[in-house]
């Protein structure tokens, strides 16, 4: 009797091994670089002020600015 549970559940364990390889193979989504991006637009008296007081800040935003545009996240 021992011998017969312990094939029965070497036959399930055979029989679960595909079902189980096949749950782990799914992929996520990856998120697109729109989906993350953001237009940052401040206004000319922001720009100046940030330009003369951040400059990394600056760096930071024209670079954001330039990933945005090549992404053509703003539709075009």
């Amino acid at each position: 009797m021992r011998e017969c549970n312990i094939a029965a559940g070497v036959r399930l364990s055979l029989l679960m091994l595909p079902i189980c390889m096949l749950a782990s193979c799914q992929t996520a989504k990856v998120a697109e670089p729109c989906d993350v991006l953001v237009a940052i637009n401040p206004k000319p008296s922001t720009n100046s002020y940030i330009i003369a007081n951040d400059r990394q800040t600056a760096v930071s935003i024209a670079q954001h600015r330039g990933r945005f545009q090549a992404y053509h996240c703003d539709g075009t």
